[in-house]
This record gives structure tokens, sequence and C-alpha cells, in this order.
């Protein structure tokens, strides 16, 4: 049997019910309400054929970086951003990935990179945590292909932070920029710009402005971008 998936709010359930072709149950719907077994099953078979439709993004999105798709997974970003708000690990990873990554401060990197892999696994959790969540059908694959993609990210990062030579900062440590991207991406502009202000002490209003543009935009590098303010 397919395990019950969870909601936020009612409107998550109407919407729920909507898809499964059940409107004559809206007007009874209250907070504690809970769908049965069957319409979980109903759900699962109606969205059977659209699997396919999850890996053709895939197989095309793969033929290039994903960089060059990062606006077909901005609904996927948007709505990690809001399930985590206040999250721990949007501030501790941002400021390891700027301070490592984007200034000369190497001498950090060996006593931050025990919080670097907590905040890591941190996110990760979170992500599988909102894969439980009920999502429209459409947003449920952008969402699956954001996640699968950061998930693979984090995986590489947590790999290159194990390997670097702790000694001489991130040396020996490779990671890649799309890796560096997607996962500067998860993270909460409003944090980011906190920790990159606290370095440059740059305007916290303009910067966050300028990195929230970004993750709009269809094109641009976030990793630049974060860049740029080092190099002011």
């Amino acid at each position: 049997m397919t395990s019950p998936m969870k909601f936020r709010d009612v409107e998550d359930v109407k919407l729920f019910l909507i898809e499964v072709g059940r409107t004559d149950l809206l007007e009874s719907i209250d907070d504690e309400y809970k769908p049965s077994a069957d319409l979980f099953e109903l759900l699962y078979d109606k969205r059977k054929p659209f699997q396919g439709l999850r890996d053709h993004k895939r197989s095309r999105a793969a033929k290039q970086s994903w960089r060059h798709h990062r606006y077909n997974y901005m609904s996927g970003i948007k709505r990690f951003h809001k399930s985590t708000k206040g999250k721990r690990f949007h501030r501790e990873l941002g400021n390891f990935l700027t301070r490592t990554l984007f200034t000369n401060r190497k001498s950090i990197f060996a006593e931050s990179m025990a919080e670097c892999v907590a905040s890591i696994a941190s996110l990760r959790t979170h992500v599988y945590i909102e894969k439980q969540y009920y999502m429209p059908l459409y947003e449920s694959i952008e969402y699956s292909m954001f996640s699968d993609d950061l998930l693979a990210g984090t995986l590489r990062l947590e790999e290159s932070v194990m390997g670097a030579n702790h000694a001489s900062g991130w040396s020996g440590g490779e990671i890649l920029e799309e890796d560096v991207d997607i996962i500067l991406r998860s993270i909460n502009p409003k944090c980011l710009a906190g920790g990159i202000c606290e370095i440059t002490e740059g305007n916290f209003e303009e910067t966050e402005t300028e990195l929230c543009g970004v993750i709009e935009a269809e094109l641009g590098s976030y990793p630049e971008i974060v860049r740029s303010f080092f190099n002011n």
C-alpha cells in the first residue's frame, strides 16, 4: 500500500481532492480531516502515466549543465526556502562556502569543517522531509528534479570537504561550479546576504535584493554574483 503523504494545510488537502476527482468532499473537510488510504492509492494511479514526463525532463536537462535549465527549478527552490525558513544550516553552510570559496580566509577551513558537514546533513534531511508533503503534479516534478540535483551536489561537496588538505585550506578538494551554484541557491538569500555583509561590510538590503534577483532570473551564475561582492 502506498504510504500516506502529509499536508501543510487545508488548502493542500483541497488541491489533493481536486486532483483525485473527489470534489464532492471539499465542503466536508476541516483541519482534522485525513484522506483515506484508497484516495492515496487513487492519486498514485493517476500520476503513474506522468512518470515519463519527469524522466523526459530529466534526460533533456542532463544533456547540458543544469545551469542552462535552472529556471525550471524555480518553484522547487522557492518551496525549499519556505519550508526550511529559520533553519540553522542556511547560515552555517552559507558562511562556510562564502569564507572558503570567495575569500582568502583559508585558516578557518579546519575549524569549520565539522560544522559544514553537519549543515550538509541537515540540508539533506530537510530535502527528504519536504518530499513527504503533497505537491501539485507539476510542482512535484520540478521539486523532484531540483532535489535530485541538490542532493547529488551536496554529496560531492561533502566528499570534497572530507578529502581536502585541512592544513592548507581547501587545497586538494575539488568542487564543481554547478554544485556550488545549486547549493548556494538552496540557501535562503537573507542568510547568505548576512554572511556576505559580515565580511564585506556592505549594504545588507542591497545585497539581499541582488541575490534574490539572480534567483528569479533565468540566466546568471550565482557563484559569480557572490564572488562579485568580494571583488568590489
